[in-house]
């Protein structure tokens, strides 16, 4: 047999050179071989050891001993990836990642040269999981991880924290400005649709960057920082890309804060509501109000929910103040029909964790009929990106909130990626134009039209349009001529407390708005 053309060719010349050296007299050492079999594309690794015998007729015969390791160096493979790799994504895992870290940082201060932690959390992960199963939130995070990969140098180091949390290291980075066009460019690769398991989801992620040297000398110190500033993104809403500042890390420090707090507001009675009205565009009257809760905390004075609720959603917290929310808007509401007033409709902030409870259903009907109010005085309001995080799911949540009797409401209509043939599909009553596009429509032509577009699809779609942050007469003129049905906003009133909205709802009915 020509052992040469069984050797597999990767490995032929390095079997070539060692034959050829062992017939001038080198022996010929223990050497692993690929050899391919008589079998058509298989392969075995063989532990070899060769002897040259000589004849008497002076040729050379080769003599050796193969032994057949392919299973054992699978099994050390096998072996390498449990040790060094996630096993559901195949990325390095924090170890794995962490020593690979540490090399590179040392070769970056020798060379002194730039690297970049990236940290990147998939936004709302856990209601992927609590709504579709672990399977469908598996594959979304295998498919998280191939998009990761193909955005990235072969130099470059992805991982995988835990849960949702992702971490790429970029290596030999120019600026700032380069890596946060790298992270642009990572992040948008994750926002088109993703199809697992016959659903369709959008997500969106929130970044935090710490830059080597200035923000750190080692990898733990680097992966802190960025963590940090990925809780800045969180804070302030999710879907974002934030780089490490030390004005951060003081904020991290009042979030703490704040966390500690949540857990004796609701005890203490230290939340309240406010409402602010939505009135009708033609008539002046309050059709309406939403009610916003607020934190009167006793060191740190008047809180915003932009500042306390995304700390609620990852503490646990948010479904037992969502709870407390609707309760007592809902109770106030009928209190003010006992007062004489014409009924209004009470709507209500649900966040995306609420939408995905399995209690979410009983907890509104045993709210409603707790409270006494009829459901068609109570709206749910869901911001789009969170409907949009997985549509078909929404969809059914939504029918079965709208069957009983509750009105519902897409919140910040606009920002999000909702398509038409969805939009048809969605059991929703109205749509709340998000300010954004509302407070420049006098000055943009582009706000103007995107706004114009709404309110005429809108109307074809037969859906009450209201348009928020409604600040000026000129916005409100324009609004009115488009044919907008509500308007909310300071130009009206900003959120005040319950008894202010009795004043504000008989000036209304009085013509004096």
């Amino acid at each position: 047999i020509d052992l040469t053309r069984l050797v597999d060719e990767p490995d032929r010349p390095r079997w070539q050179r060692q034959v050829f050296l062992l017939e001038n007299g080198t022996p010929f050492p223990a050497t692993e071989l690929a050899m391919r079999t008589t079998k058509k594309h298989h392969t075995v690794i063989l532990d070899s050891n060769v002897t040259l015998l000589e004849e008497n007729d002076g040729r050379h015969t080769l003599w050796g001993i193969f032994r057949d390791i392919t299973a054992r160096r699978q099994a050390e493979a096998r072996l390498d990836q449990l040790a060094n790799y996630d096993q559901l994504t195949g990325l390095a895992h924090r170890s794995s990642f962490m020593e690979r870290a540490e090399q590179v940082t040392l070769m970056a201060k020798r060379e002194r040269k730039n690297t970049a932690f990236l940290i990147i959390n998939i936004d709302r992960f856990k209601l992927i999981n609590d709504a579709l199963g672990s399977a469908t939130g598996d594959a979304v995070l295998k498919a998280v991880s191939q998009r990761l990969r193909d955005q990235v140098r072969e130099v470059d180091v992805v991982g995988r924290l835990n849960g949702d949390e992702f971490v790429i290291m970029l290596v030999n980075v120019e600026s700032a400005e380069v890596v946060h066009g790298l992270a642009i460019k990572i992040t948008q690769a994750l926002t088109p649709m993703i199809a697992v398991n016959g659903h369709e989801l959008f997500l969106t992620t929130s970044t935090g960057i710490a830059l080597y040297p200035q923000d750190g000398d080692t990898p733990e110190e680097l992966l802190k920082k960025a963590e940090t500033a990925v809780l800045s993104v969180k804070s302030t809403g999710r879907n974002g890309i934030q780089f490490f500042t030390d004005q951060i890390d003081l904020r991290h420090d009042n979030r703490l804060k704040l966390l500690n707090g949540l857990h004796l507001a609701l005890q203490q009675q230290q939340f309240v509501l406010h409402y602010q009205p939505k009135v009708n565009i033609h008539t002046g009257q309050i059709t309406s109000v939403e009610a916003l809760i607020r934190w009167n905390h006793p060191e740190m004075g008047w809180i915003m929910p932009t500042d306390f609720i995304p700390l609620a959603e990852e503490s646990g917290l948010i479904g037992v103040i969502g709870r407390w929310v609707l309760e007592e808007s809902c109770r106030q509401c009928l209190r003010w029909q006992q007062q004489g007033l014409a009924p209004i409709r009470m709507a209500v902030n649900f966040s995306g964790h609420q939408l995905q409870q399995e209690s979410l259903l009983k907890s509104i009907t045993d709210v409603l009929r707790k409270t006494g109010l009829a459901a068609q005085w109570l709206e749910v309001e869901i911001t789009e990106t969170v409907i949009m995080q997985n549509p078909e799911a929404t969809i059914n949540i939504l029918q079965a909130i709208q069957k009983l009797g509750v009105h519902v409401a897409i919140d910040d209509f606009g920002t999000g990626y909702s398509s038409l043939a969805y939009l048809k599909r969605f059991p929703v009553n109205t749509l709340k134009i998000d300010r954004a596009f509302v407070r420049d429509i006098e000055q943009s032509d582009t706000d103007a039209a995107i706004v114009g577009a709404i309110l005429e699809m809108g109307a074809t779609l037969k859906l009450n349009i209201v348009a928020e942050g409604v600040e000026t007469h000129g916005q409100r003129k324009f609004l009115e001529r488009h044919n907008c049905h509500e308007i909310q906003g300071f130009l009206y009133s900003p959120a005040v407390p319950p008894e202010r909205i009795i004043e504000l709802v008989r000036q209304s009915e009085n013509g004096e708005g």
